[in-house]
């Protein structure tokens, strides 16, 4: 048996998984290799495999560890070091010879003799607190007192020194006394060695390979210093080091890191149910330790310490992470209800962890509660002052955070959003007469004429909705305008074309607006539904911050082509529904839906949170428009509901998001019943009807496609093209019918497209059901059977 084979049977892929931080529960974990929020990697530990049902990746103990190292860590290793790493993760009693392995360098051979001490080290500490005597005892009762279990206590390999010799004494037998000093377990003390780290609770620090580099100490008294760690060595230095790194990364990957100070307060998070949660060792961030924290694209969550020193660590790395480009939130835990410090008094206390997550607040309320508005007076003098400086310290930069900054004014104090603008972009009063005025007014209004004229004939949403904004002011048209390029002399003419193209197009302000979807899907995100608790409708207000988290699934769940379509078609996207459960977004689809878009559609929602749409032009046929409410059909085009993806509550709706009913809506009551009734009885004849009729979906060509004797090459995009092959279409009348009954024969695909080498490269494979989701904005839908064409077509 080789080396590698031998290596696979004696090993157990789930010691393997649990190394790199995933929780196995029912032969399944999150995978770590895509954006996965349901667990979706399946383990089989007969085989010794685990893989990924999603994305396809996984493999075996060895592949395993050879990939994560290489794709997460970014540390590539070939397989024979996979080999070594699984033999050390698992204690095995397996050697390599020499054929298996590279030679290693003096350096290298240093650092493994370093980290094996280490190693040794976390095992007599670990064996020392489970000793039955006074010192180990002592201790577990400590731990246990912060409500720390034995498994939680083991995770960690939390272990114990009882005396100043006991580390040292075990591993001279085994390692030379230079070593011990230089990996900071030893020091020489009058004319003696003696233990670094004596009478305390030894917590094991790791990189963010999950080796160790040394370790974090508790005294168990109230000794002065009540923490010390490793000094630094060739293998610790604490500033580039982030404590449980190499555990929390898998859980917060695209999603949340939890950031907190010490050691204690990692343990005791996780032990609340927090795996997403890592250590600074300190009250500073330090440039390597954000580095790390970026890595993982995901939200950064503050949580230091509860007191001045915290508070002002806070303030001083907010805005540098922000700088970053990193969204940064803060548990204010100070919010509440008794006096807590860190994590480790929450967890003593039994806090529960979603009271914990209600604390949740957006860094820049943080900053505003806690430095700028500071025991201030939000009056006009204050408010002013206090935007402007924002402004000056980079703090308010976008709309968004205009937003945000008007909405918590309003939310603190009785002025109205106008009157908020008006405090913090106050504007001039000039003394001019009235001729003057009129004239300026009259141009002005004849610009904005032209500009939206200019909007509306290009079918430009974005520019309708940008001028709505009042963001092109009179004062800005004067000093704009005033350029040959779009007055000339001697012409009584103004290029408006031009005039958008190069500099409305071209400015920072509309290039910002059109990035913030919040504008542009304005109306959408202020008519927001959801189910109560008793399953009725009710209708939704959402926060700013809530906003933008219905804004970032959007952004991750749509192709460009998509939210373009979108964006620019509000009247059939109206309605954004909320579906906090798969049960919930099973209700939304009317009985006459598509059978397998169906299908597919709840499957996504259930494993890959993404925002969906429902197409009621996939239940009912054309000849019912005139019939239905406005609930389906808005100006002779059947209407798509938007539904967020709430599966995990990551928007955190409280009943104080439901809106309360006004008097004229509750005296419409009767007239909504009614209506309800009517709507079913439409509902059984759409029912009738679809029975006896098939969907045809037709593609207007544009005169772009190109056919060959295989099929048909369709242009999505600049840069995309879907093929579809022959037996899955006919052409007629400029039209193109997908043929529906046809859809096992083939599959449609994907190509990247080259448009200087005029190459194409594939991309995808594309079944029906995935191109009506794709690109559902390409087609029509029509109720009627299909014509399937002769055998010699």
């Amino acid at each position: 048996m080789s080396a590698y084979d031998e290596i696979l049977s004696s090993s157990n892929i789930i010691n393997i998984l649990e190394y790199y931080g995933l929780k196995v529960a029912k032969n399944k974990c999150i995978c770590p290799f895509h954006s996965d929020t349901h667990p979706s990697m399946m383990v089989n530990t007969s085989k010794g495999i685990a893989k990924c049902f999603a994305c396809g990746s996984g493999g075996n103990v060895v592949s395993f560890i050879q990939k994560y190292e290489t794709e997460i860590n970014h540390n590539a290793i070939s397989t024979v070091e996979a080999m070594q790493k699984a033999i050390d993760i698992q204690h095995l009693n397996i050697v390599l010879s020499q054929n298996n392995k590279m030679p290693l360098t003096e350096e290298q051979k240093k650092q493994k003799t370093l980290s094996n001490i280490l190693k040794d080290a976390i095992t007599i500490c670990e064996n020392n607190l489970k000793t039955k005597n006074i010192d180990g005892e002592r201790t577990l009762d400590y731990l246990k007192s912060r409500n720390l279990s034995e498994q939680i206590i083991n995770n960690f390999h939390i272990g114990f020194n009882p005396t100043y010799d006991n580390i040292t004494n075990n591993l001279l037998s085994k390692y030379n006394m230079k070593d011990l000093i230089e990996v900071g377990i030893t020091k020489e003390s009058k004319n003696d060695y003696i233990d670094i780290f004596s009478h305390r609770i030894m917590i094991p620090i790791f990189d963010q390979y999950g080796n160790p580099v040394g370790f974090g100490a508790r005294v168990l008294g109230d000794a002065k210093p009540k923490y010390i760690n490793t000094m630094a060595t060739p293998l610790f230095n604490k500033s580039e080091l982030l404590f449980n790194y190499h555990k929390a990364k898998s859980f917060a990957r695209n999603y949340e890191m939890i950031v907190v100070e010490g050691y204690m307060d990692v343990i005791s998070a996780n032990a609340m149910g927090f795996a997403n949660t890592v250590g600074i060792m300190g009250t500073a961030l330090t440039k390597e330790q954000i580095e790390l924290l970026k890595k993982l694209k995901c939200e950064i969550t503050l949580s230091l310490d509860n007191d001045d020193a915290g508070k002002n660590a806070m303030i001083r790395v907010i805005p540098e992470l922000l700088n970053e480009g990193l969204e940064v939130n803060v548990l204010d835990i100070s919010k509440l209800e008794g006096k807590y410090k860190d994590f480790g008094d929450l967890q003593i206390a039994n806090v529960k962890k979603e009271d914990v997550y209600k604390t949740k607040i957006s860094a820049f309320i943080f900053l505003l509660e806690n430095q700028y508005l500071q025991n201030k007076e939000l009056n006009v003098d204050n408010i002013y002052n206090t935007y402007k400086k924002m402004q000056r310290d980079g703090l308010i930069k976008d709309t968004k955070d205009i937003l945000r900054f008007k909405e918590y004014v309003t939310n603190k104090t009785n002025f109205r959003v106008e009157e908020v603008e008006d405090i913090i972009m106050p504007k001039e009063v000039k003394q001019e007469s009235r001729v003057e005025r009129y004239k300026g007014l009259f141009f002005y209004y004849y610009i904005m004429d032209h500009l939206k004229k200019y909007a509306t004939n290009h079918q430009d949403r974005i520019l309708q909705k940008y001028l709505e904004t009042n963001a092109i002011t009179q004062e800005l048209i004067e000093e704009t305008l005033n350029n040959e390029n779009y007055l000339k002399d001697g012409e009584n003419t103004i290029d408006i074309s031009r005039y958008v193209n190069e500099y409305i197009y071209t400015s920072d302000d509309y290039i910002k607006f059109k990035n913030d979807k919040i504008f542009i899907l304005e109306n959408l995100l202020n008519n927001v539904k959801s189910f109560d608790q008793e399953g009725n409708v009710v209708n939704i207000k959402l926060s700013v911050e809530q906003k933008d988290i219905v804004l970032k699934q959007y952004a991750e769940s749509f192709e460009t082509n998509i939210k373009d379509y979108i964006e620019n078609n509000p009247d059939e996207f109206e309605d954004l529904f909320i579906a906090n459960n798969t049960s919930q977004f099973e209700k939304l689809f009317p009985k006459t839906y598509v059978e397998s878009l169906k299908e597919q559609a709840v499957s996504r929602f259930k494993n890959e949170n993404v925002m969906e749409a429902v197409r009621y032009g996939l239940a009912y046929p054309d000849n019912m428009k005139s019939a239905m409410t406005r609930q389906f059909v808005n100006n002779d085009k059947y209407k798509t509901l938007l539904v967020f993806n709430n599966n995990k509550n990551i928007l955190g709706l409280t009943p104080e998001n439901i809106m309360k009913e006004t008097k004229e809506e509750l005296e419409k009551k009767p007239e909504k019943t009614k209506q309800k009734e009517q709507d079913d009885i439409q509902k059984t004849e759409v029912e009738t009807v679809k029975n006896n009729n098939d969907m045809s979906v037709f593609i207007k060509l544009s005169g772009k496609e190109k056919e060959s004797f295989k099929g048909i090459y369709l242009p999505i995009d600049s840069g995309t093209q879907v093929f579809i092959p022959k037996q899955l279409y006919r052409i007629d009348d400029g039209k193109l019918q997908i043929l529906n009954s046809q859809s096992k024969s083939a599959n449609m695909s994907e190509y990247a497209v080259d448009e200087n080498t005029r190459t194409k490269k594939f991309m995808n494979r594309l079944t029906l059901d995935n191109f009506y989701h794709k690109y559902f904005n390409l087609y029509e839908i029509s109720m009627e059977k299909e014509v399937i064409p002769s055998a010699s077509y």
